[in-house]
């Protein structure tokens, strides 16, 4: 059975990300990790900066960080930077639907040079409107 983490009324993503951070933390420490070597994963880059800034503004941040340094107190925290990554979320931050379009654009001006390229096609240029001034 997965832990649940109570979040509250009208908690948004951000903070249902530092209180997933928070509640990894507490099953950590509460199956009694001692001497490990442990890294939390998360995308959110904004619970991310707010854990580790030296002016918290925010109850929930504030737990959050007594937690982890609860953790760290009897283990080692990792960034998870220097890991390998598991799992379905994109490793660099970028949509899937960005990535594929992008290539696409790619291939497209690829193919679009090539095409171009070849003398004996200029009646499908004309057609394409790509004809270049050294066949027309």
């Amino acid at each position: 059975m997965a832990p649940r983490i109570e979040q509250g009324a009208g908690a948004g993503i951000y903070g249902a990300e530092v209180a997933a951070i928070q509640g990894c933390a507490r099953e950590i420490i509460g199956q009694g990790a001692a001497s490990q070597s442990i890294a939390i994963y998360s995308d959110s880059q904004a619970a991310l900066k707010a854990i580790g800034s030296m002016q918290v503004c925010s109850r929930l941040v504030w737990d959050c960080v007594k937690t982890l340094q609860e953790l760290g107190s009897r283990n080692k925290l990792e960034e998870g930077a220097g890991r390998a990554l598991i799992g379905p979320e994109p490793f660099c931050g970028i949509a899937k639907t960005h990535v594929r379009a992008s290539i696409d654009e790619w291939m497209d001006g690829k193919s679009r040079e090539w095409w171009r390229k070849l003398p004996q096609q200029r009646q499908a240029d004309v057609h394409q409107g790509t004809v270049s001034k050294t066949n027309g």
